[in-house]
């Protein structure tokens, strides 16, 4: 990895893995796909530390336990991942992630940055949400992501991965 890419912001936006439908929780499908993402994120080179962010859902923090635990990190709930409320209006859905995104490309900002940011501050940040969420922000992320692949389907444990680079992100393969 260049100097160059050691500086900017990673994003990791995923969606929680095969859910079951009983509880909030993840099917025995679910389980065999959370433990592999250390490993995926491993074999695209991804940096540690990283901050780790959930929505509050049960499937979304089963999804990021055994990364978390085998980097030593812990999961960050975060209310603003959380899927679209029943009674939330789609206007006031789509604010929360509209807000999420000006939040993250500020923290982005700041990680790149290099004068102000300490060699050990997360440059890194893993997003674990849900199929409206993950659609609403592919709408809303500043990105170089053209409109097919805005619209590409999030199946459970699609994983999609960008560098902070002049004020977007751009989408890595």
């Amino acid at each position: 990895m260049t100097n160059e890419k050691a500086e900017q912001a990673i994003l990791v936006l995923m969606r929680h893995a095969a859910r079951d439908f009983s509880d909030d929780g993840l099917s025995e499908e679910g389980l065999r796909q959370a433990s592999t993402l250390g490993g995926t994120l491993h074999a695209r080179g991804f940096p540690e530390p990283a901050i780790i962010e959930s929505s509050p859902k049960r499937r979304t923090r089963a999804t990021l336990k055994s990364y978390a635990e085998a980097t030593g990190q812990s999961i960050a709930i975060n209310r603003e991942l959380d899927e679209r409320a029943r009674d939330e209006s789609v206007q006031d859905f789509e604010t929360r992630v509209k807000n999420f995104c000006q939040k993250i490309t500020k923290w982005a900002e700041g990680v790149n940055d290099s004068n102000e940011r300490s060699e050990a501050a997360p440059r890194a940040r893993v997003v674990c949400s849900h199929l409206d969420w993950l659609e609403a922000i592919a709408l809303f992320l500043p990105s170089d992501d053209n409109d097919l692949e805005r619209c590409e389907p999030w199946t459970p444990m699609a994983i999609r991965v960008y560098r902070f680079q002049d004020g977007v992100w751009r989408r890595q393969q």
